[in-house]
């Protein structure tokens, strides 16, 4: 499948959570993770001058998300207009203006 037809099968809202699944993931617990640091530790531990100070952990690779998988910041209101009217002119939508209490009438 080509990128142009997974963009037309999914939904915005399925790749958000796909996304966010993705960034709790590169953090999990992984059995063969752990396997290749420990093959990476007692290899260290032959060249390190304290072998016992060398620890498994310290050699699993961390990754940091841009931004809080579960701590995403909410959109303001102008940004969620912006994608209403985006969608709207997608989908051939005529949106009513928005009364700004400018109304003299």
């Amino acid at each position: 499948m080509d990128v142009d037809e997974c963009k037309r099968r999914t939904s915005y809202n399925r790749f958000r959570d796909w996304t966010v699944y993705w960034e709790i993931e590169a953090n999990a617990f992984n059995a063969d993770r752990y396997y290749w640091a420990q093959i990476a530790a007692e290899i260290r531990r032959g060249h390190a001058k304290k072998p016992a100070s060398v620890k498994t952990e310290q050699l699993l690779i961390k990754f940091q998300p841009k931004v809080d998988p579960i701590k995403r910041v909410k959109p303001t209101q102008a940004e969620i207009d912006v994608q209403k009217a985006a969608w709207a002119n997608v989908c051939g939508i005529k949106l009513k203006p928005k009364n700004k209490g400018n109304d003299n009438g």
